[in-house]
């Protein structure tokens, strides 16, 4: 009760945060330069979303001694990892959504971001070599900032599913015998934070996240995904160290096919991955005749069947729900490899 307590209360100081800032700010997130900004909407809105995420983030923490009483639990080294890492992260997102910063620039912040977790323990097991370990926990926390951002192209795409994998990790949390409150209450107050977000973001939405939102967001979900999905602490029929990697591409179906196909075509066609362009799953979803509102409900379908089948596969614990989650996710892989060939999307300079 105390936990729903909260999570209704960070919904309304969320609702409220967005109001406000969209009442007296209209101008954070609307560069003058545009030359290297491809949005699906020629509408400029303010990039205020992300701010909230993070003022209900740090509201989060401070709530934080509520649930846990034991002051050695709360400021562990692998807290103070996340809560640093998602201020820096916040911080770059802010300055780029202000001055546009350089991709060398954001791509160092990110790497540090993944170093930051290394030296507090939190990384990837999957490997029985640490140094591949780590390199992996950093390319996993680069992709991570990097796909939530490339997502965040048409409104309410990154929001919902962002929502989707929020909600896959308290349930992950809850089927899991360790306890950490630090962990759930921040869980709760991101779901809250993104539910509280959408009304304005849902098109035609009003305001953006921004970087500013899409690299905390990138952030602290696949931090915290490495602690409750890549290395579950659950009891599967077997042991395979594969079960981390199949579950959270499952779980982060979206943004892994998106940034997939977009860094393929872009590469095949001698295009940066990094420059702009009409051309995500989203935008030749559009190029079929679906409305923007159609594409929303049509991502969001096909994240929240693969967090049902990941959901799934934690609870059965089966080689069976394992393989699904898996086959599910090469299915919508293959499936927008096939839309990705029929259609022809904009890039930057058309």
């Amino acid at each position: 009760m105390t936990y729903l307590l909260f999570f209704a209360g960070a919904f309304v100081f969320g609702f409220l945060i967005n109001k406000v800032m969209l009442g007296f700010a209209h101008t954070l997130g609307i560069r003058k330069n545009y030359q290297d900004i491809i949005r699906w909407s020629d509408t400029t809105k303010p990039s205020l979303g992300g701010i909230g995420f993070f003022i209900v983030f740090l509201l989060s923490i401070a709530a934080v001694p509520i649930f846990e009483s034991n002051v050695e639990n709360i400021y562990s080294i692998k807290h103070i990892a996340l809560i640093f890492g998602a201020s820096l992260s916040f911080l770059m997102g802010l300055a780029d959504d202000a001055y546009n910063t350089r991709p060398l620039l954001k791509f160092i912040t990110q790497v540090i971001c993944g170093l930051v977790l290394l030296y507090s323990g939190i990384k990837i097991h999957l490997f029985d070599n640490e140094f591949l370990n780590g390199f992996l926990t950093i390319f996993w926390v680069v992709a991570m900032m990097n796909s939530l951002n490339m997502l965040d192209n048409m409104d309410a795409i990154t929001t919902l599913t962002s929502i989707s994998v929020t909600a896959f990790m308290i349930f992950s949390y809850l089927q899991q015998t360790v306890s950490d409150a630090f962990i759930l209450v921040i869980l709760v107050g991101i779901l809250a934070s993104l539910l509280a977000f959408l009304p304005f973001n849902w098109h035609p939405s009003k305001m953006y996240m921004g970087d500013t939102g899409s690299q905390f967001l990138g952030f602290i979900l696949s931090a915290l995904s490495i602690l409750l999905v890549w290395n579950n602490n659950l009891n599967f029929a077997y042991e395979n160290s594969l079960t981390g990697l199949i579950l959270t591409v499952t779980v982060f179906t979206v943004p892994i096919v998106d940034t997939t196909m977009v860094s393929v075509t872009r590469i095949a066609r001698g295009s940066s991955p990094f420059v702009g362009g009409k051309d995500h799953t989203t935008h030749r979803l559009s190029y079929l005749n679906f409305s923007d509102r159609q594409v929303a409900l049509i991502v969001v379908m096909i994240q929240l069947l693969a967090v049902l089948i990941a959901g799934y596969a934690l609870v059965s614990q089966t080689t069976f729900a394992l393989a699904l989650s898996g086959g599910y996710f090469l299915v919508i892989l293959t499936l927008f490899s096939i839309i990705t060939r029929k259609t022809k999307p904009l890039v930057a300079n058309e």
